[in-house]
């Protein structure tokens, strides 16, 4: 697990992958270019940081095309829109798979193209239109 402080090491936000927690302090320069926080990512065992009690609110999820605290998503408007953006983000990414020549077993690929089915049809995918 890897949490991102601040120079008064106070936790800014929890994730398990370092690279999410780049993208993140990447995102919040570009955002924030007046920010002279430095902030640091130091590596931490999950159960302490399980045990903070902000850890929740703190973890970073994937929102659109970047990543927030997950503490955030209340006072997100999560509409159609979002649902339809997530669903085409993994149409998208399981079509480029099934055009690899990755081996699969006939069982894999079946069931691959049974989730792009799915994810294709308007009634599940959140299509706001």
């Amino acid at each position: 697990m890897y949490v991102i402080i601040d120079e008064k090491n106070e936790i800014i936000a929890y994730n398990k992958r370092y690279s999410v927690c780049i993208e993140y302090i990447n995102n919040l320069k570009r955002t924030y270019s007046d920010s002279d926080k430095n902030l640091e990512i130091v590596k931490i065992k999950d159960k302490k940081a399980r045990n903070d009690p902000e850890f929740d609110e703190l973890y970073l999820i994937r929102y659109e095309n970047t990543y927030i605290q997950s503490g955030y998503i209340e006072y997100l408007s999560l509409s159609g829109e979002q649902i339809f953006y997530d669903n085409k983000y993994a149409l998208d990414v399981l079509l480029k798979f099934l055009d690899t020549d990755y081996p699969m077993s006939k069982k894999d690929r079946k069931h691959i193209e049974h989730v792009v089915t799915f994810l294709y049809n308007p009634q599940y995918n959140g299509d706001p239109h």
